[in-house]
């Protein structure tokens, strides 16, 4: 297929008097929740290479039959090679557009939208004379005028909704006060707020909500060995017995919307395709990011959700999440068969690689650390079947009964933003699910490519293969497509070169495995 390069700024508009006709070959991969890669060989003595610039953009388009855009990627390596004899040829390569996510961070970013029934992490009645500590869900109990409830989360928290079956009767009325990092008022100060719970002068004679308007200055700090951010209140006059059955919060919690909020800081003109992919993933999450560029924390979205995205056209996104499209196309073994040679639907496979990777794999249990130390003790979520929470002298953790029977690997995992139990659940869950089986990775190397194929969709390989009257392969299976390389060269020779794996994501190498123990 003849083809040519077009290059261009940023905004797409042509730098060179023409477009360049001498390349050689050009080269593009995409990668599964990754950004791609793109090269070009090209003769140096062209003059038409001296628009070639770091950070311009190189198009390559050829005939398809008709227009046909072939790749796209931002220079960023210019390499001159010189032989002994022979012509001196460049070779230009960089990444694709997903390179510019790397250019902007999503700075504090929280992944996470207001919930009225987060459960408070610490809800407590506290005698600051005895120093002692009562669950208010503990039973029956009256709050003394001269004692504390202390309520904390994980995040600023705006109500607190206290959900009683025995009420108060006595007249009396409740005031609070937040930990400020304000050093007029040294730690706790008062905060006005609206008592949802008082009937007729009498706060707690009911289940309701007591709201405020979240304080600027409201910092993070310890009571009872427990941090976060914590409120506590005070009744004027001591109260009848009454009964908490649970204190929720709002309060910053779960939420799909993670796509559009980390794509919210991509740089202008970057969209999220919904229409060929979703708007939203299909896991509610709920992390806070540190500064990671807006690719990075798409990465790390795609890991808390078990999910994948991929490159759209142009400058759009499209977040995947876990069901795959299935492509047209079956890969079979090469054959000069005139049906196969014939068949659309049909791309014949000239070279084949298998991998069987189970380094960090069969894992049973996993004991999750975050943010401050926390742990899986305070977590709210139930284990999936064929899960179990646990706890042992190490710690707690979270092991798959399965794996852990079978195997009983157990690893140790840093969960630097996970800030509360739950989170940390989750992180947990979804990398047992990644570890729980040996990665089987083929590296296919294609010819006769008749029909579209894009990373994340899934493809039919029919591969046997008899050594010495031994079945070496006999494989007839659905792969996920992790990456695609297609080459193209001025003889019309095109080959497609694809990894594929029996898991929807990428093995782990041993550079990402040590990196964890950092």
């Amino acid at each position: 297929m003849k083809f040519w390069v077009d290059i261009e700024n940023a905004a797409g508009e042509k730098q060179n008097a023409g477009p360049i006709q001498t390349a050689v070959t050009w080269q593009q991969t995409t990668r599964l929740s990754r950004a791609g890669s793109f090269n070009f060989l090209m003769p140096a003595v062209d003059a038409r290479s001296a628009a070639i610039l770091p950070k311009r953009h190189a198009r390559c388009w050829g005939m398809a039959p008709g227009l046909t855009q072939i790749g796209r990627g931002i220079i960023d390596d210019i390499k001159v090679s010189i032989p002994p004899a022979g012509e001196v040829m460049l070779t230009v390569s960089g990444d694709d557009l997903l390179r510019e996510l790397t250019w902007r961070s999503v700075g504090q970013l929280q992944v996470a939208e207001p919930h009225d029934d987060v459960p408070a992490l610490t809800a407590i009645r506290h005698d600051p004379t005895a120093k002692t500590n009562v669950d208010l869900v503990s039973g029956s109990l009256s709050i003394v005028n001269t004692h504390y409830i202390y309520i904390r989360g994980a995040d600023p928290f705006s109500a607190w909704w206290p959900t009683l079956d025995i009420y108060n009767i006595n007249n009396s009325t409740l005031s609070a006060q937040f930990y400020s990092d304000n050093e007029e008022w040294n730690g706790w100060e008062t905060i006005a707020i609206t008592d949802g719970t008082s009937v007729g002068g009498k706060t707690l004679a009911k289940s309701g909500a007591v709201t405020w308007s979240l304080p600027a200055t409201w910092a993070e700090t310890s009571h009872d060995s427990q941090r976060g951010y914590w409120m506590r209140f005070k009744v004027s006059t001591t109260t009848s017995t009454v009964r908490f059955t649970r204190n929720s919060l709002s309060a910053p919690g779960d939420t799909t919307n993670g796509p559009a909020l980390v794509m919210a800081f991509a740089p202008p003109g970057w969209s999220l395709d919904g229409a060929t992919g979703h708007s939203v993933s299909a896991t509610a999450v709920k992390w806070q990011f540190n500064g990671e560029t807006v690719l990075a924390a798409l990465v790390k979205l795609a890991e808390l959700t078990g999910e994948n995205f991929r490159l759209g056209n142009g400058r759009s996104l499209v977040w995947l999440q876990t069901t795959k499209s299935k492509t047209h196309l079956r890969a079979v073994r090469h054959t000069a068969a005139y049906e196969m040679l014939n068949n659309d639907a049909v791309c014949l496979i000239v070279d084949f690689e298998e991998e069987h990777r189970s380094h960090d794999s069969h894992v049973g249990r996993i004991y999750p650390i975050g943010q401050d130390d926390i742990t899986l003790a305070e977590t709210t979520r139930s284990a999936p079947t064929g899960y179990a929470l646990g706890s042992d002298a190490l710690g707690h953790y979270l092991e798959n009964t399965t794996a852990e029977a079978a195997y009983g690997i157990h690893i140790w995992l840093k969960v630097s933003g996970a800030k509360t139990a739950d989170e940390l659940f989750d992180a947990a869950y979804e990398e047992l699910k990644k570890r729980k089986d040996a990665t089987h990775t083929y590296r296919l190397t294609v010819t006769k490519v008749q029909q579209p194929i894009y990373v994340g969709d899934t493809i039919t390989v029919e591969y046997r293969s008899i050594v010495g009257g031994y079945i070496a392969h006999d494989i007839n299976d659905d792969f996920t497509v992790l990456e695609i390389t297609d080459s193209n060269d001025q003889n019309g020779c095109r080959t497609v070169r694809m990894i594929i794996s029996s898991v929807p994501h990428w093995p782990r190498t041993n550079a990402e495995e040590l990196a964890k123990l950092l």
